[in-house]
């Protein structure tokens, strides 16, 4: 069919306002696209390039090419312990994060079954999310304490010896993850907390009324229901306990010795203390890829429990 110059007329200004229409979008999100770019992507990059160059902070200006020098220090040299830092962080994420969760929704049914009241049980319950990190650390310091903190004195109360919390290197690792978990509990409380005030409830009263117990109830109702909203729980808490650095810095200060240095906080020193830009940058990139690696498999597994 020949198409007549009036129809090519009439449609030629439809296709411009159709582009028009699926340009807009792209058009609107330009600036805030730039800016992200700009302050994410640029300094990603830019890491990148630092951690192929031996780079001194001591001498900002001079630079030279070093490959994949400062990856296999990193990994086989002795100049930071990069192996005794990741083993930390790695058990420092597990155990808080596990023990979060777990207490954040043993909180978040707890907190359900209040009546009257329970808008101020939660604000108090999220005081302790609501203090600085710092502050977090500094007011444990104290209590963790051997000769006069509160912990050592409840323990001399029942009867049992003092523990050199924060100077013995075992207790000190796990002094390091009660506070964390003591911070972080009512964020999972939280999230949870909005869960389950989202779950359709006819599907409980459908178990109550097939005669499931409270714990069946749990098992075979709730925490199947709940797997959306532990998932942005655990995969947020792993993510903040990854790049943890202000609570042990104020808490331990990494010690006894290096027992207690995380991650972010070996990144601080290297830059900051041994002025090695370059070794600072590839460690940043593990530190991404590491992050980057977990979110992912959260991200492949949740969905094939979810279909089971």
């Amino acid at each position: 069919m020949r198409i007549l110059p009036a129809a090519r007329a009439i449609d030629g200004p439809r296709q411009g306002r159709r582009r028009l229409a699926h340009a807009a979008p792209l058009l609107l999100l330009a600036p805030t696209l730039g800016v992200l770019a700009l302050v994410t992507v640029y300094p990603l990059l830019w890491n990148a390039v630092l951690a192929l160059l031996r780079w001194e902070l001591t001498a900002p200006t001079v630079r030279s090419f070093a490959g994949l020098a400062n990856f296999r220090e990193l990994f086989v040299g002795r100049s930071i312990p990069f192996w005794d830092s990741l083993r930390f962080t790695l058990l420092f994420t597990a155990a808080s994060v596990a023990l979060t969760v777990v207490l954040g929704l043993v909180a978040a049914l707890l907190v359900r079954s209040v009546g009257r009241g329970r808008n101020v049980v939660v604000a108090l319950l999220m005081l302790p999310y609501m203090m600085a990190p710092i502050a977090v650390g500094l007011g444990w310091r104290l209590m963790w304490a051997r000769e006069y903190g509160v912990v050592n004195f409840v323990l001399r109360a029942l009867g049992l010896p003092e523990v050199s919390w924060l100077a013995d290197p075992t207790a000190a690792v796990w002094a390091t993850i009660a506070t964390e978990v003591w911070r972080s509990t009512p964020f999972a409380m939280l999230i949870l907390l909005a869960g389950l005030a989202a779950l359709p409830g006819e599907v409980f009263e459908a178990a109550r009324i097939d005669g499931a117990s409270v714990a069946q109830e749990l098992r075979h109702v709730t925490l199947p229901l709940l797997v959306p909203s532990l998932t942005v729980v655990v995969l947020f808490q792993t993510i903040f306990k990854l790049r943890v650095f202000d609570l042990i810095f104020s808490l331990t200060g990494g010690g006894p010795g290096t027992t207690t240095t995380p991650l972010g906080l070996l990144l601080y020193r290297t830059s900051f203390r041994y002025f090695d830009g370059g070794l600072a940058a590839a460690l940043a990139l593990c530190m991404l890829a590491l992050g980057a690696a977990l979110a992912s498999l959260y991200l492949r597994v949740v969905p094939l429990r979810e279909e089971s």
